[in-house]
C-alpha cells in the first residue's frame, strides 16, 4: 500500500506539473515546474496584486530576498505588468504601493515578451491545483482592455476612465503624449470615450492638443463619435479645426462620415456648429466638400444647416444703385481683393467689371442659346454656355441654373448639385433653384446607393 500510495502521490504530482504548465504557457507565462516545490514569490506576488491586497502584498514582498525584490517589476503576464492591471482597475492604494514602495516605472511600457520566468513548484494535491487554477483565469478576467504594444499604465487608467488613477500618475510624471504602438496617445482616448474630466487633466498637464495618430487628431477622434463636449474643450485649447488625416479627412467631414449608428443628429449638428464656429473651412473639398458628403449620405438636416450657413450676401443687397455705380463698385472690390491676396476673388469682381463695359447685352442671348442647345439634346454645349454666363455676370442666379440642368443631363449629379447650391447661395428664397438642388441631390444619392449595392454583389 506504501509504494502505491507514493506512485499515486508522483502521478498526481506529475498531472498537477503539467496542468500548471499548461495553464501559465497559455496566459503567457515563462514557466518551469519543479515537482515537489511551493508556489514561488512571484506568483505570490501577482495573484496578491490581483486582489489588491495591499497588506497581503507587503508580507509576500517582505519574504522576498533582495534578487527576488528586484525582479518584481518585470513580472508580465501577456507583456502586461500588476502595475497594468492595477491602472486598469483602479486599485489606487495598490498603485502607490508599486510606485512609491516597489519604485514601479509610471512609464514602463506593455511588451509582447513575458517578462519575468516563473519557476512554479508543482502542488500535490488536486485542491492546491484547483486554487492556483482559478486565481490564474481570475486574474485574466481582471484585466479589462487589450493591451498594446507600447501601452503605459496611464493609457490603461484613461482606457477604463479611472480619472482618480489619471491624476495620480500624471502627478507622479506619467508622460501624457506618450503613444503605443499604434500611434494613439492618451488624450486620444479621453476624446473618443467622451470623457472630459479625464481630457480636461490631460490637457492641464501638457497633452499636445493636436497630436498625430493613424485616426488623425483627438479633434478627429471626438467628432467621429460625436463627444461634443470633448469637441468644444479641444478647440477652447486652440485645436486646429481644419487639420488633415493622411486620407484627407478634416474633422468636420469626420462627423459627416460617421455612421448615424456611431453618431446621432443632435451630436453631429452639436459637433458641426462648434467646429465652424472655430473656424472650420466647411467650403474645402477633400475631394468632397462637406455639403457634398452629407448630401450624398441623406442628413437632411446637415444638408439644411449647411446650406443656411453658405448663404452669402449677394452683391446685388451691397451695390444698389444706378448701373455706373456698380460698376466703380465692382472695380473697388476688385482692388480690394487684390490687395488682401484673394486673387480667385479680384478676378471674378475684375470679370464682371470688363463683361459690364464690353459684353453686358448678349447675356440674355446667351442663357437662351444655352436652353436652346439643351433642349435639342446638345447638353455639352449647353454647359459651356452656361459658363459663360456664369463668368460675364457671376452674380446672376440663370447662369448657374442653366449650369445645374446641363449637369443633370449629362448625369453629372455632384456637379449639378454644386452649381444648384450655388445658385441658391445668391437667392435663398428661389424655389425654382431649391427645388432643383433637392432633385439632384437624390439623384446622386441613388446613384450612389446603386454603387454601393453593385459593390456588394461583386
Amino acid at each position: 500500500m506504501g509504494r502505491r500510495g507514493s506512485d499515486a502521490r508522483a502521478q498526481q504530482a506529475a498531472a498537477a506539473a503539467a496542468a500548471i504548465s499548461g495553464i501559465a504557457t497559455r496566459l503567457g507565462f515563462g514557466c518551469t515546474v519543479n515537482v515537489g516545490g511551493g508556489m514561488p514569490p512571484q506568483m505570490e506576488f501577482l495573484m496578491a496584486c490581483t486582489d489588491g491586497d495591499v497588506a497581503r502584498l507587503k508580507e509576500v514582498v517582505d519574504s522576498m530576498d533582495e534578487d527576488d525584490r528586484e525582479s518584481l517589476a518585470t513580472v508580465r503576464m501577456e507583456g502586461y505588468g500588476p502595475l497594468f492591471e492595477a491602472a486598469s482597475s483602479g486599485k489606487i492604494d495598490l498603485c502607490k504601493y508599486l510606485v512609491e514602495e516597489l519604485g514601479f516605472d509610471v512609464n514602463a511600457e506593455a511588451s509582447r515578451d513575458s517578462g519575468n520566468a516563473i519557476v512554479m513548484g508543482a502542488v500535490v494535491c488536486e485542491a492546491s491545483l484547483d486554487r492556483v487554477r482559478n486565481r490564474l483565469y481570475l486574474t485574466m478576467k481582471s484585466l479589462t482592455i487589450v493591451t498594446a504594444l507600447g501601452m503605459t499604465p496611464l493609457f490603461c487608467a484613461v482606457l477604463d476612465g479611472q480619472e482618480i488613477t489619471v491624476k495620480y500618475f500624471l502627478d507622479k510624471g506619467a508622460d501624457p503624449n506618450k503613444k503605443y504602438a499604434e500611434g494613439f496617445a492618451p488624450l486620444h482616448e479621453a476624446a473618443k470615450i467622451g470623457h472630459v474630466g479625464i481630457a480636461r487633466l490631460l490637457l492641464s498637464k501638457g497633452a499636445s492638443v493636436d497630436a498625430s495618430s493613424s485616426e488623425g487628431t483627438p479633434l478627429h477622434v471626438a467628432a467621429s463619435n460625436g463627444k461634443s463636449s470633448i469637441v468644444q474643450i479641444l478647440l477652447e485649447h486652440h485645436a486646429n479645426p481644419n487639420v488633415m488625416t493622411p486620407d484627407c479627412y478634416t474633422p468636420l467631414t469626420a462627423v459627416l462620415s460617421a455612421t448615424p449608428e456611431i453618431v446621432n443628429e443632435s451630436e453631429c449638428l452639436k459637433c458641426m456648429k462648434l467646429l465652424i464656429k472655430a473656424g472650420a473651412r466647411y467650403k474645402l473639398a477633400t475631394p468632397d466638400t462637406p455639403l457634398e458628403i452629407a448630401t450624398r449620405n441623406g442628413l437632411t438636416e446637415r444638408v439644411a444647416y449647411l446650406l443656411e450657413i453658405s448663404t452669402v450676401v449677394k452683391l446685388s443687397e451691397h451695390d444698389k444703385g444706378s448701373d455706373g455705380d456698380r460698376k466703380s463698385k465692382l472695380k473697388l472690390h476688385g482692388g480690394k481683393a487684390f490687395e488682401e491676396g484673394d486673387y480667385a476673388g479680384a478676378i471674378i469682381f475684375y470679370t464682371e467689371f470688363l463683361c459690364k463695359l464690353i459684353l453686358e447685352s448678349q447675356i440674355g442671348l446667351i442663357t437662351v442659346w444655352s436652353l436652346c442647345h439643351l433642349r435639342s439634346g446638345a447638353a455639352q454645349e449647353a454647359l459651356l454656355d452656361a459658363n459663360d454666363c456664369i463668368k460675364l455676370k457671376p452674380e446672376w442666379t440663370k447662369g448657374y441654373y442653366r449650369k445645374g440642368c446641363a449637369h443633370m443631363a449629362l448625369k453629372e449629379y455632384k456637379e449639378a448639385c454644386t452649381a444648384f447650391m450655388a445658385g441658391t447661395k445668391l437667392d435663398p428664397l428661389s424655389d425654382e433653384m431649391q427645388n432643383a438642388f433637392w432633385e439632384a441631390a437624390k439623384a446622386m444619392k441613388n446613384e450612389y446607393m446603386a454603387g454601393r449595392r453593385v459593390s456588394s454583389v461583386d
